[in-house]
């Protein structure tokens, strides 16, 4: 499970840092083990900062200070940001921390799909994580922010919460929601949307200082929706641009939970030990502490830690592999003959 949020700017106000650092920290409990953002800039250009780390820890980094003070801008048109709760991709590889990008457009994720491989090959496009949200941001890559990059991105199978931008369409948001929660917002000057209520309530209400003492704004003058389930709307400049139907969940959706908290030491623990180990072929098998995974796209044998997830895991193209997912080896039951 993650969270994400981001701020579109639709009058001449400009987006506020106060109200990125809301929305990252804000959505932090549904997901600490990477953070990011994207910034869109009024030419269309991205500018992208992401690290495995808590959205707190982020903000008050010295990289987060600089990356804001140069990036955002008073005519900046959006930002994106990502509180990531790791499944497939291992966080200590940046490539698989969101925004998703690999030059060209960016895109967040809050789900999972399952089909993420077949797609890959169906479209003909390159992968460039080890994560199914990758499947996204290759798609928008290719077809940009399009009714046609909706319906490819609809023939995933799983479930999602997704925003994207890209540079040739400057000013605009995709965003899709298709089983995971996402509710909007928006005032004369901005428009909002996050995977929880409670954080946008937060990132809309201003503080003000009285005497030396910080109040927050109890009235904002900001109205509030649930975005349609199975849709895409794509957000520009002067409002709703298209709004199609995108049906990535088609069974019923429920929203999962993990120990954010009272599990992040066990996880970091586990994905540095991944991270060390990760597809080390020369290390031998012994005593039921190591085990084989297989390649699902070229079946190269890889040899790993015998407590690992084979879905964290993938065929290692510094070693001759070709990135693909691994995945446990089929056992077949041989025939006894007389």
């Amino acid at each position: 499970m993650c969270g994400i949020a981001g701020v579109i700017r639709w009058g001449n106000k400009p987006i506020d840092e106060e109200q990125v650092g809301f929305l990252l920290v804000g959505n932090e409990h549904r997901g600490n083990d990477a953070s990011g953002l994207v910034i869109q800039q009024a030419n269309g250009s991205l500018d992208v900062l992401k690290k495995d780390c808590p959205g707190w820890k982020l903000v008050q980094s010295k990289e987060y200070e600089k990356f804001m003070h140069e990036h955002l801008k008073a005519d900046s048109t959006a930002v994106l940001i990502h509180a990531r709760g790791a499944s497939r991709g291992n966080p200590r590889d940046n490539n698989n921390n969101h925004p998703m990008f690999a030059g060209k457009g960016a895109i967040i994720h809050n789900g999972a799909i399952k089909n993420d491989d077949i797609l890959f090959g169906q479209f003909k496009l390159d992968r460039k994580a080890a994560t199914d949200s990758d499947i996204f941001r290759a798609i928008i890559d290719k077809w940009g922010l399009t009714e046609e990059a909706v319906e490819k991105m609809g023939a995933g199978v799983g479930s999602g919460a997704i925003a994207c931008v890209h540079p040739d369409f400057p000013g605009h948001v995709l965003l899709v929601r298709s089983g995971n929660p996402l509710t909007v917002a928006s005032n004369e000057d901005f428009f909002f949307f996050s995977s929880e209520k409670n954080t946008l309530h937060r990132a809309c209400r201003p503080y003000v200082q009285r005497r030396g003492i910080w109040f927050q704004a109890q009235r904002p003058n900001v109205d509030f929706s649930n975005m349609a389930d199975n849709t895409a709307w794509l957000i520009g400049p002067k409002g709703l641009a298209f709004h199609k139907e995108c049906r990535i969940c088609t069974g019923n959706y429920n929203e999962p939970w993990r120990r954010t908290y009272e599990e992040y030491e066990a996880r970091q623990k586990r994905f540095d030990e991944f991270s060390r180990s990760n597809s080390i072929v020369s290390r031998p098998l012994s005593e039921n502490k190591m085990k084989v995974g297989i390649c699902v796209k070229c079946h190269k044998e890889w040899v790993l830690p015998a407590d690992a997830l084979y879905s964290e895991y993938h065929c290692n193209k510094k070693k001759g592999g070709c990135d693909g997912r691994l995945a446990a080896p089929i056992v077949v039951a041989a025939k006894m003959v007389n």
